[in-house]
This record gives C-alpha cells, sequence and structure tokens, in this order.
C-alpha cells in the first residue's frame, strides 16, 4: 500500500513538475511590446493554469496526508 502511495506521489509531483515547467516557459516567452496591450488571452489561460496547478497540488498534498506519507 505505502508501494502504491509513494509511486503515485512521485508520479504526481512529476507532473506538476512538467507543468510548472510549462507555465514558467509560457511566461518567460511573453514580450511585452509598449505599441500593443498585453495579450489578455494568454494572460487569462496562464492564470487557468495556474489555477488548475494550485488545485492539482492540493489534492496530492491531501491524498499524501490520508495516506500519512505527508505530516
Amino acid at each position: 500500500m505505502a508501494t502504491s502511495s509513494a509511486a503515485f506521489l512521485t508520479k504526481s509531483m512529476k507532473l506538476l513538475a512538467a507543468k510548472i515547467t510549462t507555465l514558467s516557459e509560457q511566461i518567460d516567452s511573453l514580450q511585452v511590446d509598449e505599441e500593443q496591450p498585453f495579450n489578455k488571452e494568454l494572460e487569462n489561460a496562464v492564470s487557468i493554469d495556474l489555477g488548475n496547478l494550485q488545485k492539482l497540488m492540493k489534492e496530492v498534498q491531501t491524498k499524501a496526508q490520508d495516506k500519512k506519507l505527508l505530516y
């Protein structure tokens, strides 16, 4: 049981790390053009992704706490 929980936690953390890297790259690629307003569509997409990432992180923490893997 602990092995499968640890595997779940490891897999979840790898997915979170990949998502964080992707979001970081998206944010880094944003160019501020003083003649054009900020791209609201991209800002909204990144905001939604960050919100989903926060939900996933809370879910992983809750499951880890339920399995006594995280204190």
